[in-house]
């Protein structure tokens, strides 16, 4: 979420797509049962920042995450920190990654619940990472079709900012 997308079409996309097809021929596509049909087929968890305590979930972070993801955010994947999501990215909202936690961690048996997923959602939001600025992001001007070439969104995204605070 931090680099320089390539265009669509020109040969770094291109080469991806078929090293990405290359790696899975003949593999079946693995998938969580619970949520067979990707990252938007599970609903948002509602957040309310009222009974969001980060401190207090910084216990959960050291029992439930921090073995993959570290103590200090950096693990495999980072979830804070300069090489994790930037603040554009789609976890960067509360909701979405307190449903993604929900039905996907920890990853060989997701057995969070709601409150656990919406608290540890806020306690890693809450951490530094990268703004997001999508001019850095697109590449050459004409590259795309991007009709918004300007947005901005600062990091951290918790506590969530009001409409038009990005």
């Amino acid at each position: 979420m931090n680099g320089q997308r390539p265009p669509n079409g020109g040969a770094p996309a291109v080469a991806i797509t078929a090293y990405l097809t290359w790696l899975s021929t003949g593999e079946r596509i693995a998938q969580n049962p619970k949520a067979p049909l990707g990252p938007r087929s599970f609903p948002k968890l509602s957040v309310d920042p009222a009974k969001v305590d980060t401190a207090r979930v910084a216990a959960l972070y050291a029992e439930r995450c921090a073995a993959c993801h570290g103590e200090d955010g950096q693990g495999d994947p980072p979830v804070w920190g300069p090489r994790s999501y930037n603040a554009g990215a789609g976890l960067a909202d509360a909701t979405k990654l307190a449903g993604f936690l929900k039905v996907t961690m920890p990853p060989d048996e997701p057995n969070l619940q709601d409150g656990e997923a919406v608290d540890l959602a806020a306690f890693v939001n809450a951490k530094p990472r990268p703004d997001f600025d999508l001019s850095r992001h697109l590449g050459p001007s004409g590259a795309y079709n991007a009709t918004v070439r300007e947005e901005r969104v600062r990091a951290p995204t918790w506590p969530p900012r009001p409409a038009g605070k990005r």
